[in-house]
This record gives structure tokens, sequence and C-alpha cells, in this order.
């Protein structure tokens, strides 16, 4: 017979810091009970309803050669967004602002694991854990690399909840 084992977790969870970062009354926060009103079929719905975020549409040429519609999510002044699933950022190639649905994690990512979604506008918005994850880099005409100052979404899963 064994005795009984207590575990006991060190940490914040991703509610804690949901929560807190709601707290503070910057970014827009979108909690379970919000998805489940405004019930989105994918991540790009999720955006429809953020104000001062901007969905625009290009025709991507696929491997079988034929062309769907892909969104770009942008937001700020200099209309890009980064994104971060349970707080770890998702890498981007350097001057890539694709869509959310073209990227991996989130490409798998399904509706039902999505627990709570932050979305921070502009960098005045962001976090100060989180700030730098609001930079991306980008090659410029005659190789000049300099970085964007994007918004940050963080998709909070029931995983990690």
């Amino acid at each position: 017979e064994l005795e009984t084992l207590v575990v006991q977790v060190q940490g914040d969870r991703g509610r804690d810091r949901f929560q807190r970062r709601m707290e503070r009354g910057r970014g827009f926060f979108l909690d379970r009970a919000r998805l489940d009103e405004i019930d989105p079929q994918d991540l790009i719905d999720i955006f429809r309803v953020v104000e001062d975020v901007r969905l625009t549409w290009s025709f991507k040429e696929y491997d079988d050669g034929g062309l769907r519609p892909m969104p770009t999510v942008q937001a700020g002044p200099q209309s890009c967004m980064t994104y971060m699933l349970d707080d770890r950022p998702v890498r981007t190639g350097i001057g890539d602002n694709r869509s959310p649905l073209a990227l991996f994690p989130l490409s798998g990512l399904r509706m039902d694991d999505i627990q709570a979604v932050e979305v921070y506008r502009d960098l005045h918005e962001v976090p100060d854990e989180i700030r730098n994850s609001a930079f991306r880099s980008v090659w410029g005409k005659g190789a000049a690399y300099y970085e964007l100052t994007c918004g940050i979404t963080v998709f909070r899963t029931k995983t990690r909840w």
C-alpha cells in the first residue's frame, strides 16, 4: 500500500494570465461564453467581431493548381498581426503576413480547442511580458532589414487553461 501522493503545480495557468490581462483594460478579450455567442466556424471568424482589425483577402495557388481565397489579418499602423498559442509565439517567416489558418500549429487548431482569445491591436495595448512577440522582421528593398510593430493575438487552449 502506498501513501497518498499530492501534486502541487507552481506558476500561472492560462486563465489566470487571461484574467489579469483583461482586468488591465487594454485589448479585446473573448472568453468561452463570448465565443459560444458568436459561434465562429474557424479562426478567421473570431476577427470579424474585433474592432480596428481588418481582414483582407487574396487568392493563393495550391498544389493542385486551384486558386482559393486566403485571408490576412491586419491591425495597427503597420497592418500586421503576430500570433501566440498559450503564450508561446507562433513563428512565421521573415516578412510573412499570412492567415493564421496557414500557420502551423494554428492550422490544426479547432474551435473546440479554444477556451479564450486575447487580441492586442497595437503596441500600446500589448502587455510587457509578451511585447517582444509584437515585432516581425522584414526584408525591404535593397536588402534592408527592419522590424514591423504588429498586433498580437493569443489563442488560449483548453489544455493549458
